[in-house]
């Protein structure tokens, strides 16, 4: 399989008759969706979640933000990790999220707006809102699913080269808090329990394959 037969297809499964639930035309459009399955013999409802138009699967956007100096002592563990030199950077973002009631290092990433030119300016777009950052695309790593149970949608991975660093707009922050961190930092966060989203864990999984198929 070739990496862009990887990054747009997958096997198709059978589809089914989805009918609204629940609709909101508010930022670009929702809906609750509902269909029955048969499987061997019963049958079962299944519920999934549309976000703007139910036909285009792409719903947002994240981006793995590296940046490749030799700058140091960024992340909390800095002062002791003993390859911080040689390492790339990764930018994340603190978050407030709500709906599980967590606040999370993540990726800078959000929905793909119609008007951008692209999924790659979508997540560049919501890398500079979140951070002040400026970047440049480096690699269209593809599109993960964040739910296959309830989430229609997915989300395009774009790998990005930091061009000119930047600070989160101070009256109008987006983001509680931004940091680079090396990979041995990124590894720690996630053993910590404070880098756990589905979004960032997958896109950061594509970044190092795609890291160690192009060495």
């Amino acid at each position: 399989m070739s990496d862009d037969d990887w990054r747009r297809a997958a096997p198709t499964c059978e589809p089914l008759d989805w009918q609204p639930l629940w609709a909101d035309e508010r930022h670009g459009g929702w809906q609750v969706q509902v269909a029955e399955r048969e499987t061997d013999g019963w049958t079962r409802p299944n519920l999934r979640l549309v976000l703007g138009d139910e036909e285009r699967r792409l719903a947002g956007a994240v981006c793995v933000c590296v940046r490749r100096d030799g700058r140091t002592g960024d992340g909390p563990a800095g002062a002791g990790d003993a390859d911080a030199e040689s390492q790339d950077r990764v930018l994340l973002v603190l978050q407030d999220r709500p709906a599980p009631g967590v606040r999370l290092w993540e990726l800078p990433r959000g929905m793909v707006d119609p008007d951008d030119a692209s999924p790659a300016a979508s997540a560049l777009r919501e890398l500079a809102e979140e951070t002040g950052s400026r970047a440049s695309v480096a690699a269209d790593l593809g599109e993960v699913y964040p739910d296959t149970g309830v989430f229609g949608g997915s989300v395009a991975v774009v790998l990005a080269e930091l061009t000119r660093d930047g600070d989160p707009d101070e009256d109008e922050p987006e983001v509680e808090a931004t940091r680079w961190f090396t990979r041995t930092q990124l590894d720690e966060l996630v053993a910590r329990g404070e880098l756990r989203d589905g979004i960032s864990l997958a896109a950061l999984t594509l970044a190092r394959v795609h890291r160690a198929r192009t060495r």
